[in-house]
């Protein structure tokens, strides 16, 4: 049964795809000579497509926010290796550590004096705290969005169900209606 509803579905969707024309919108639809199946199966097509679309979008967020995380836990590593006998930080000779520094400042936004080359041990201290809050403030945002993908993913899989069980009924009638006439 489920193979006759595949095979429907795919029979359905060969026909929707025939009858698509290329725009500079995207692409044009003939909908006057679809079936209800047909353009069941389109609504619920073009639903799903948009579901992961924006399912994309949220990883590729998430991605990205990941990898200033690494970037700032690998900033924090290198203050500490930088700091010296006596809890200070002094990077006047250490060029890589300048450089990420300003990147946290410049691309991160984060309240970093970059121009500075040697911190107490309170202000290095303080450094290090401004930087792991904002790593906290990443990984807040990075679940948050992955709960909304999450939901995103239930919702496609809503989606292909209730694809499925639109599309059993439809497909169910058109084999009574076989029955009918061949008796």
């Amino acid at each position: 049964m489920t193979e006759i509803i595949a095979n429907t579905a795919q029979d359905a969707l060969s026909r929707l795809l025939s009858a698509t024309k290329p725009s500079k919108k995207g692409v044009d639809i003939n909908t006057n000579d679809m079936t209800l199946e047909e353009l069941a199966l389109l609504v619920q097509t073009e639903r799903i497509n948009s579901l992961e679309k924006q399912m994309k979008d949220k990883v590729g967020v998430i991605k990205e926010r990941q990898a200033k995380v690494r970037f700032l836990h690998d900033l924090i590593s290198t203050i500490n290796k930088a700091i010296d006998k006596k809890g200070k930080l002094d990077i006047s000779k250490k060029q890589e550590l300048k450089d990420m520094l300003k990147r946290t400042q410049d691309e991160m936004g984060i309240d970093i004096d970059s121009s500075k080359t040697l911190w107490s041990t309170d202000e290095k201290d303080r450094l290090i705290e401004t930087i792991k809050l904002s790593c906290e403030d990443l990984n807040s945002e990075n679940q948050m969005d992955l709960q909304d993908t999450q939901m995103l993913m239930t919702q496609r899989f809503e989606m292909y169900e209730m694809t499925k069980s639109i599309m059993k009924p439809l497909h169910e009638d058109k084999i009574n209606k076989a029955r009918k006439m061949a008796t």
